[in-house]
């Protein structure tokens, strides 16, 4: 073999050498799928504690439909069921028949969800809501303000949320260890 071609070779090896390891150096660790949808299920977040909630709505979507099968699908869904029992004069998707029905939806779709335990508590909680308009039988459709019973159910369900929520941060952290 002539030297020209094993230099040839050589240069070859070498630029296809330095080209993988450049792309490969290029992704971080920051950029693989589970951390742009860990990061996208914190965007959400943020925005809910901004009330924020059509672009909430809009990033949980926008994600079920990009990631149906992600480790944190479950984490979507919840938060796009939790953002229908939101009170707010500025919250448009504020609905607990629509609520009951994605906490529905989400307990049948995500039956190991470490979310399931929170799913369940609103569904006992809008239950009571829907079966008190039952009763009534008198058309009675119940505005937001007629819900102070329920508004401090909710506020205990949210208390206990940020709790879990604190407890998940810690665990989390101590993985990352």
């Amino acid at each position: 073999m002539p030297l020209i071609s094993v230099i040839s070779k050589a240069i070859l090896y070498v630029v296809i050498s330095v080209t993988l390891i450049a792309c490969t150096a290029g992704r971080s660790a920051t950029d693989a799928p589970s951390n742009i949808e860990h990061r996208a299920i914190k965007a959400a977040d943020e925005y809910l504690e901004k009330e924020r909630y059509r672009d909430v709505h809009k990033i949980l979507t926008a994600f079920m439909e990009k990631y149906p099968n992600s480790e944190y699908a479950d984490d979507a869904a919840y938060r796009l069921a939790y953002l229908h029992v939101v009170y707010s004069e500025d919250n448009p998707y504020f609905n607990y028949k629509q609520a009951h029905r994605k906490f529905l939806e989400f307990s049948g779709n995500f039956p190991g969800s470490r979310y399931l335990y929170a799913c369940n508590n609103w569904l006992k909680v809008l239950n009571l809501n829907l079966d008190s308009n039952v009763k009534n039988h008198q058309g009675v459709v119940y505005k937001k303000d007629d819900c102070d019973g329920l508004k401090k159910q909710v506020d205990e369900l949210k208390r206990e949320n940020q709790q879990l929520r604190e407890v998940l941060k810690d665990l989390e952290s101590a993985l990352d260890r």
